[in-house]
């Protein structure tokens, strides 16, 4: 399955592509590959400000903004969002404080990606104990998980390029590698980001694909 991201950096462009897929749900579901006709799964890509002065790229919105917005459209649907937090420390702090005092929607299911030293820590919240929609994971950047064991976490994102450059193309090395691992590791529910497009067939049970560019422009086509 295909999980469009909503990495945006205007509200502007957000509520265009969130209007999009309201106006459009069918083809949601075809372009993504998704079986479940019930919930929408979503990927909300953040490029949080201290990560994006490390890197020199651009602060995308907050959660504040994007799950605001979600709201206004999604809030008696039922969706399944992956978060991904691309932050520091002091980015991942202001992102929990949120998350822990933000009103979860029932109809949803939340699964956020932080960086593996910072597992612990959101995995042993309140919200995370005790409430079945809300689920932690982790994510490892390009160059990162190739030495990894996979068993902190139930759930895995992987980039499959660096994390906030643009322009990068996905390696058949790469690509090779990551469904390899994922083939090793059944138990375990995993995301790639990165470079992939949204034409070439995902067989495997345990993996859904972040697509950006390749979903959208696919999406807009008439």
């Amino acid at each position: 399955m295909f999980l469009p991201s909503l990495l945006e950096y205007s509200t502007q462009d957000l509520q265009h592509k969130i209007t999009l897929l309201k106006n459009n749900t069918p083809k949601y579901y075809q372009l993504s590959k998704n079986p479940d006709k019930h919930t929408l799964h979503l990927h909300l890509d953040f490029v949080l400000p201290g990560f994006a002065k490390d890197r020199r790229i651009m602060t995308s919105l907050s959660p504040v903004q994007v799950i605001e917005i979600l709201e206004l459209s999604y809030s008696k649907d039922m969706l399944n969002l992956t978060i991904h937090l691309m932050g520091d420390v002091e980015d991942l702090l202001e992102a929990f404080k949120f998350f822990s005092q933000y009103k979860l929607n029932p109809l949803w299911e939340y699964t956020i990606f932080v960086p593996e030293r910072y597992l612990d820590s959101w995995a042993a919240s309140d919200r995370s104990n005790h409430n079945t929609n809300f689920n932690t994971g982790i994510w490892y950047d390009y160059g990162e998980w190739d030495t990894k064991t996979f068993e902190q976490s139930r759930h895995f994102l992987l980039m499959s390029v660096v994390a906030g450059k643009s322009g990068q193309k996905l390696a058949d090395e790469v690509a090779n590698k990551a469904k390899a691992v994922t083939s090793e590791h059944p138990d375990k529910q995993f995301i790639f980001d990165g470079g992939w497009s949204i034409e070439k067939d995902n067989n495997l049970s345990n993996v859904q694909i972040v697509s950006y560019s390749s979903f959208w422009n696919k999406f807009l086509e008439k």
